[in-house]
């Protein structure tokens, strides 16, 4: 029998149950944000924001929410920052550096938890009135061939550890290089959530 091979699917064990233990762990540690606080921050953001004026809406919203791009700069050769300002810097996120931000470093566990679990969240077309709904699968062909479309989506919401405070990116697209997208911090007040902060992240 190969001695070698054996210490491999040994130590290949051994990170593969520590790798559960952790998962488990976190799972018991953080209470991830249920579907319906994810409707409700963007519906939230809609009314707020003014999204729709209103009225019926003749561009489509997205029922897919994309994940959050995030990057750390020690990580990233020359540390510069990369030039795509829909990618977040997750010390920007956090607050480290005296950076006024959405969350602090005591969130920083929970959100990379939140990041990596919660990949398939999408909207409950049933919780939003008065709006047109499209897919990412039906949109994707219409922005490779260039054809005329427009449509909004939203990220995945990141909460703090207390689910008092949560972050959410808007995109609108139109054609392929075109559109705009704007970040929100939220923050719930007696039971509601409410837009504290807005920024633009990018315009074409």
């Amino acid at each position: 029998m190969d001695v070698p091979i054996l210490k491999y699917n040994f130590f290949l064990f051994l990170l593969l149950f520590a790798f559960s233990c952790n998962q488990v762990q976190q799972e018991e540690k953080y209470k991830l944000p249920s579907e319906e606080d994810v409707n409700k921050v963007i519906q939230a953001v809609i009314i707020q924001d003014s999204l729709f004026h209103g009225e019926k809406s003749e561009i489509p919203l997205a029922t897919d929410l994309y994940k959050l791009q995030i990057y750390f700069p020690d990580t990233i050769k020359l540390r510069r920052d990369p030039q795509f300002p829909w990618i977040n810097n997750f010390y920007k996120l956090v607050g480290i550096h005296g950076v006024n931000a959405p969350f602090t470093a005591h969130d920083s566990s929970f959100l990379l938890y939140q990041n990596n679990m919660l990949v398939n969240s999408r909207l409950d077309t049933n919780k939003f009135d008065n709006l047109n709904f499209t897919t990412l699968l039906e949109q994707e062909p219409k922005l490779i061939a260039r054809e005329k479309t427009a449509f909004y989506y939203f990220s995945i919401p990141l909460f703090n550890n207390h689910q008092s405070r949560a972050y959410v990116e808007l995109k609108f697209v139109c054609r392929k290089l075109c559109g705009y997208g704007n970040g929100f911090v939220m923050e719930k007040r007696n039971g509601n959530w409410e837009i504290v902060q807005k920024d633009i992240k990018w315009y074409e």
